[in-house]
């Protein structure tokens, strides 16, 4: 069991460790578990930014701009300040970078 599991089973309402864990699963190529956990944090708060955010990252990683734009759009839309200054320095968006507001 990873770090992130073990979190996630011992605070299993904490959205930010499922997009998290959305997060490091898109970077490990593994996309279908990738979606799936953002869509979970996504369900469990959709007023929290994080599932947004990981599925930016998620759609961002496989050059899928706008879908990765709209979805950044949401979670700034919710958490502005933090939003941005996490994706300012964010690698998963290099490919998309020239294409961010």
């Amino acid at each position: 069991m990873t770090k992130i599991d073990a979190a996630i089973k011992l605070k299993p309402q904490e959205v930010l460790l499922r997009a998290n864990r959305g997060i490091i699963l898109a970077r490990a190529g593994r996309y279908p578990e990738a979606l799936a956990e953002c869509e979970q944090a996504i369900q469990q708060n959709p007023q929290h930014e994080s599932g947004y955010y990981g599925k930016a990252c998620y759609y961002a990683l496989q050059g899928e701009v706008q879908q990765a734009i709209d979805n950044l759009e949401k979670a700034i839309n919710i958490a502005p300040r933090i939003t941005r200054r996490e994706a300012k320095h964010n690698p998963d968006f290099e490919r998309i970078r020239n294409h961010i507001k």
